[in-house]
């Protein structure tokens, strides 16, 4: 907030295409913080599953750390399939077989 506060209140210098002091390096490093934390949230955000006799437990990082478990009496049906999720070709991921 304090880096987009800054931005706005010198946005007259970008106005008058007055490209140098803080305010450049600002922006950038914020916009390249924005991508670099993108690409890390992309690159480590996967689902865990586990199916124990207790139910199935599930976890989701970053967001959800800590397993939860869906109880086998809270199960009505299971069904398995098995799909070939696309992989992102610019993270250097190939497309599963």
């Amino acid at each position: 907030m304090i880096i987009f506060g800054y931005l706005i209140i010198n946005f007259d210098k970008f106005e008058n295409n007055d490209y140098t002091g803080p305010g450049l390096y600002v922006m950038a490093a914020t916009i390249g913080s924005l991508f670099f934390f993108l690409y890390w949230l992309f690159t480590y955000m996967h689902m865990d599953l586990r199916i124990t006799n207790r139910g199935i437990e599930y976890k989701y990082p970053p967001f959800l750390n800590k397993y939860e478990i869906i109880e086998n009496a809270d199960i009505a049906s299971i069904k398995l399939v098995k799909y070939k999720p696309l992989r992102l070709w610019w993270m250097g991921f190939q497309k599963s077989n």
